[in-house]
C-alpha cells in the first residue's frame, strides 16, 4: 500500500486554513463597513429630526457673542408734503370718505379686528311697487303714435348729440307688455349690471333650499376685487353671512362680496345655464364678435344685451308679483343702492318709485345703468352708452330716461 506524501498534505492543510482565514477577514471587514453605514445614517436621521424639533438650537452652539457693529444711519431729510390726487370715486358714493381714510385705515389695521359674524338688519318698511295705476288718458291709437315718436326722438337725440358715443337702450312696459328699443340686441360690456341676473339666480336658490342666506364664511384670500367695500375696510379673518354679502354685491357692486357668493352658488357654468333660461340672445359664456364706438371690430365673452338685461328685470317683477317672499329682499337692497342713478333725474316725483342696478368697465368705456321704474306705469328699462367718460354716460342716460319720462306721463295728462 502506499501512502500520501506528508510534504504535500501539510502544504495542503495550509492552503485550507488561509483561505479560511482570508474569508473570515473579509467577512468581518464586510459587517464592520456596513455597521459604520448603518450608524452614519441613523445619526444624519437623527441630526434631521433634531433640526425639525428644534431649528431654534440649530447653530447655538457655534453662534458667536459679539455684537455686530452698528451701521451709522443718516439724518433724516425733511420730505415735503404733497397734497393727495383729487380721484372720482367709481360709482360707490357711499364708499368714498374724507381725505384722512388712508391714515384712518392703516391706524384700524394695526388694532385687532373682531372677526366675529354681524347681524343685517332689513328695512323695517319694505319696499313695494304701488299696487294700482291710473288708467291713461289717451286713445290706443295715440299711445301708439306717441310709442313710434319716442322712437323718432330717441334716435334723433342719439344721432345729434352722442356722435361721441354709442348707444343701445330697450324699454319694457310692465304692465301691457308694451316694447320698443334702439341697438337693443347690439353686444354690450354690462360689467356690475349683469349682476342682475346672478341676483335672480341666488334667491332662487335660497327659495329651493340650496343656499342658505344665513352661512357664515370667512373674507380669505382669493376674494379680492376691486370697487370692494369690504376689501377696503375689512382684514382677511372677518365672518359674514351671506345675506350681508348679497347686500355688498347687488346694492354696492361689490366684487369681493359677489365673487364669495358665486363660490357658495355652485358651478359656475351652470349658474350661466340658468340666467340663460330667462334670456341669452347675446351668450355671455361665449366669445362674440362686435363693433366699438370706433368702429373697431371686438371680440370677447362676458357680453349681454339690452334686450336681455331687460328681459332679467320684467323676470324679477313678475317673479316679486308673484311670490314676494322670494325677491323682498333683494329689492329692499336696491332701493338703498350706493350708486348714483340718471334715472333719478328724469323721474324725480315722489311716486316715482325706482329701483336700478348699474354697470362700469373703464377698459371698454361701457357704462350701463338698468332699472325698474313704477311711476304711472310700471315699466323696465335698460341703457347702455360707450363714451369717453363716467359723467357724460350719465348725462346720456338722465336725457334719455327725460323722454321717456314725457311719453309714459303723457298718456295720462
Amino acid at each position: 500500500m502506499k501512502y500520501p506524501n506528508p510534504t504535500f498534505l501539510k502544504k495542503a492543510s495550509k492552503v485550507k486554513h488561509t483561505r479560511r482565514n482570508r474569508t473570515i477577514v473579509v467577512i468581518v471587514c464586510l459587517c464592520l463597513v456596513t455597521a459604520i453605514i448603518l450608524f452614519i445614517l441613523k445619526m444624519a436621521s437623527m441630526q434631521d429630526k433634531y433640526r425639525k424639533d428644534y431649528p431654534q438650537l440649530v447653530g447655538a452652539a457655534t453662534a458667536t457673542t459679539a455684537e455686530p457693529t452698528p451701521t451709522p444711519t443718516p439724518s433724516p431729510t425733511p420730505t415735503p408734503t404733497i397734497p393727495p390726487e383729487q380721484t372720482t370715486t367709481e360709482l360707490q358714493p357711499s364708499f368714498a370718505t374724507e381725505a384722512t381714510t388712508e391714515e384712518t385705515i392703516g391706524e384700524t389695521e394695526e388694532t385687532e379686528q373682531d372677526n366675529s359674524v354681524e347681524f343685517f338688519e332689513e328695512l323695517e318698511e319694505g319696499f313695494h311697487f304701488h299696487n294700482e295705476h291710473p288708467l291713461q288718458t289717451v286713445s290706443h291709437d295715440l299711445r301708439d303714435q306717441s310709442l313710434d315718436d319716442l322712437k323718432q326722438d330717441l334716435e334723433e337725440y342719439i344721432s345729434q348729440y352722442c356722435n361721441d358715443a354709442k348707444v343701445s337702450f330697450y324699454y319694457i312696459n310692465l304692465g301691457c307688455n308694451e316694447t320698443m328699443g334702439v341697438n337693443e340686441l347690439t353686444p354690450i360690456v354690462p360689467a356690475g349690471a349683469y349682476n342682475i341676473g346672478y341676483a335672480i339666480d341666488y334667491y332662487n336658490l335660497c327659495q329651493s333650499g340650496i343656499v342658505y342666506p344665513y352661512q357664515e364664511v370667512i373674507y380669505s384670500e382669493g376674494a379680492d376685487g376691486n370697487s370692494s367695500y369690504i376689501a377696503s375696510n375689512y382684514s382677511y379673518g372677518k365672518h359674514f353671512h351671506l345675506r350681508t354679502l348679497a347686500y355688498y354685491a347687488f346694492a354696492y357692486n361689490d366684487n369681493v362680496a359677489l365673487k364669495m357668493l358665486l363660490k357658495r352658488m355652485g358651478n359656475y357654468d351652470s349658474i350661466l345655464d340658468r340666467i340663460g333660461e330667462i334670456s341669452c340672445y347675446v351668450d355671455f359664456s361665449q366669445s362674440v364678435l362686435y363693433y366699438d364706438r370706433n368702429g373697431n371690430a371686438v371680440k370677447g365673452p362676458g357680453r349681454s344685451s339690452c334686450y336681455d338685461l331687460g328681459n332679467y328685470l320684467e323676470y324679477l317683477y313678475n317673479g316679486y308679483k308673484n311670490s314676494p317672499e322670494i325677491y323682498q329682499p333683494l329689492l329692499d337692497d336696491l332701493s338703498r343702492s350706493a350708486i348714483p342713478s340718471g334715472y333719478t333725474t328724469a323721474f324725480s316725483d315722489p311716486d316715482d318709485l325706482v329701483i336700478h342696478m348699474a354697470g362700469r368697465n373703464e377698459d371698454f368705456n361701457s357704462y350701463t345703468d338698468i332699472a325698474i321704474i313704477d311711476s304711472v306705469e310700471p315699466f323696465a328699462v335698460s341703457i347702455n352708452v360707450e363714451c369717453d367718460s363716467y359723467d357724460r354716460s350719465v348725462q346720456i342716460t338722465a336725457d334719455l330716461a327725460t323722454l321717456l319720462s314725457r311719453y309714459i306721463k303723457g298718456l295720462h295728462e
